[in-house]
């Protein structure tokens, strides 16, 4: 027998988000809400086991990897009629059974495990987490005993009740034999006609709260997309401090979004109103300077990534210098020492150590040699409107600039390609190209043309 099973309720249909999306898969600092659950619960190598009803075929694709099992809730009959599906149907066996929300993604992993140690310590039969607020309208009150308490629902709480405020975080531990005996008991008879969960908490019986410090904020659930806007605000803060504590400088903190996935290692600055998103790695002594929006990209130590730049799949070695203003589109490996500048685009491109593509080029299914220099205005023809073809440029060529190669098409190394020049053909090692068209000067004709 498991010492835990952690039963996580994800069944709702949310009406009151009015979006498409279901519940527990809303996103939040690029992962979705119910993996944060999952990773809360996730104690003592737990059990998983998730309770679906809508839009359940969608979820349990999602997360048939993640968790144990799944159950199913047909018919949405309130959290106890939840939590007996899972006992009809599960095939996990365990003492205690934690009974979680898919909608609470500020729990902690601390926060469940302390309330399981408090539990086993006092021998208790249920807890239920709990938080005090001032503004207790629409939780459940928490009413207490000599022995024993009892949660009330607030369309059934009357004036007295109402003026409680410990509130249900809707999150419990209880002993598997002691729910098992309880929850045949409950009825519908309240004012929403669903079998409460919280009936299971009475007077006299061997029951308690867990009450958690700042557990307003910590046990907030998403109930519409306002609330899940502050959620992901403050995942968002609690990840910039961890970084900030591991060594990472954060110019403006509270402009920058980073998702959960990234890893920072210390000295590294972080300017104003960037983005990291998705499963992103930045070395030490970087410096990514505002406004630049990063995506599952790793980035190694000693590189500047300037100004308003934006990579996306990506991977860039050792100091090396990106933008201002410049795109690194999925797949562009820019190699140590070399220089990506503004306005220069890159895609599914080698660009290898020392090389240089400095302004306002296209550069695409292309492998630039160590040392190249690529000028101005330079692009890659890599398209002819139904194909991809690869450019290979070699090492140590001077690339002029406006010029252009047509893909496929291979330039040696040490080759000299002239401005404005459009490379067709093959160039062999050393050559020179040029491509230019005479320059016909008419004196005096520009007045044909101009009109004043």
């Amino acid at each position: 027998m498991d010492k835990i099973t952690s039963v996580i309720l994800a069944a709702g249909k949310g009406s009151r988000l009015n979006c498409d999306i279901p519940k527990p898969l809303l996103p939040l600092c690029g992962k979705k809400m119910l993996d944060y659950v999952i990773d809360a619960v996730k104690i003592n190598n737990s059990s998983i086991s998730l309770v679906l009803g809508h839009e359940k075929e969608v979820i349990e694709t999602a997360y048939r990897d993640k968790v144990t099992e799944t159950v199913y809730q047909d018919q949405q009959l309130g959290t106890g009629h939840a939590v007996k599906c899972f006992l009809d149907q599960t095939k996990l066996d365990s003492e205690y059974i934690l009974v979680a929300c898919a909608d609470t993604p500020l729990l902690t992993k601390e926060l469940i495990s302390n309330c399981l140690n408090y539990a086993e310590s006092n021998d208790f039969d249920a807890v239920v987490l709990t938080f005090e607020t001032q503004s207790p309208a629409g939780y459940g009150r928490v009413q207490r005993f000599s022995k024993g308490l009892s949660i009330v629902e607030e369309k059934d709480a009357t004036s007295d009740q109402k003026n409680i405020n410990e509130c249900n975080s809707g999150i419990y531990i209880f002993k598997k034999v002691f729910i098992e005996k309880m929850i045949n008991n409950l009825d519908q008879n309240n004012a929403q006609n669903e079998f409460y969960l919280t009936d299971v908490f009475e007077k006299d019986l061997n029951v308690s709260s867990f009450k958690v410090k700042n557990g307003e904020s910590l046990l907030m659930g998403v109930n519409d997309l306002v609330q899940l806007s502050i959620i992901e605000g403050s995942l968002n803060k609690r990840k910039v401090q961890e970084l900030q504590r591991s060594g990472v400088i954060f110019q403006d903190p509270e402009s920058c979004f980073v998702s959960h996935d990234t890893q920072i290692k210390p000295n590294t600055i972080i300017g104003r109103n960037v983005e990291l998103r998705g499963n992103c790695t930045i070395g030490s002594n970087c410096f990514i300077d505002s406004g630049c929006i990063i995506t599952d990209s790793e980035i190694k130590s000693g590189s500047t990534i300037l100004p308003n730049s934006v990579l996306e799949t990506s991977n860039v070695d050792m100091n090396v210098s990106i933008g201002p203003f410049a795109r690194l589109r999925p797949g562009s490996f820019i190699q140590s020492h070399a220089k990506i500048g503004n306005f220069v685009e890159v895609k599914k491109s080698k660009i290898a150590e020392g090389a240089k593509v400095s302004h306002l080029s296209y550069v695409g299914d292309s492998e630039i040699g160590k040392n190249t220099n690529i000028g101005c205005g330079f692009i890659s023809c890599n398209y002819d409107g139904k194909n991809k073809h690869k450019t290979i440029i070699g090492e140590n060529c001077f690339i002029g600039s406006d010029s252009q190669t047509v893909a496929p098409v291979v330039i040696g190394d040490n080759c000299f390609v002239a401005s404005s020049t459009t490379v067709s053909k093959d160039m062999p090692d050393g050559s020179f190209g040029i491509s230019r068209g005479k320059l016909d000067i008419k004196e005096g004709l520009a007045s044909k043309f101009i009109k004043k």
